[in-house]
């Protein structure tokens, strides 16, 4: 992935906590083919990462250091309850994000998403998100060639 794209960062540590999680092993038995075998992917590193006792997961480290780390400890900020649903997953997500970027003072916290209603209510409760790039979407197989092309350039 060209990281770097998201922004003049040092260091990127990608934070996964437990709506991300739950949502991935969900992903494992439904879906299309793709999606399954990409979750259990997911979920093998994030098995890895648990059996070494939660140590970040290095991605790769030019030209940015990127990690990849499970954090199931972290918990929606209460204060946001009254500007948020806490039955909706998407909400939970920014609660999360939200307090997490609020405990922490010497870091540029956003949710990397590609979902409109994570990307709202962080919106509503001004946290930082980041729209992941179009280019960075894998295309779809069974999509013409041609038609995958004009996605990835925007002009579809």
């Amino acid at each position: 992935m060209p990281w770097n794209e998201l922004g003049d960062y040092g260091q990127i540590e990608l934070i996964v906590s437990r709506p991300v999680q739950k949502e991935i092993d969900r992903h494992k038995g439904g879906g299309n083919d793709r999606r399954q075998r990409r979750a259990r992917q997911a979920a093998s590193v994030l098995r890895e990462i648990i059996k070494n006792k939660l140590t970040p997961h290095d991605i790769c480290s030019s030209p940015q250091k990127v990690t990849l780390t499970l954090r199931v400890d972290l918990k929606p900020d209460e204060g946001l309850a009254g500007n948020l649903n806490y039955a909706e997953p998407d909400d939970i997500l920014v609660g999360i994000a939200h307090g997490f970027a609020d405990s922490v003072m010497d870091a540029d916290v956003a949710v990397l998403t590609d979902d409109t209603g994570v990307m709202a209510s962080a919106e509503a409760v001004s946290l930082n998100y980041i729209a992941i790039p179009d280019e960075w979407r894998l295309s779809n197989p069974k999509e013409p060639k041609s038609l995958r092309n004009l996605t990835r350039r925007g002009l579809k």
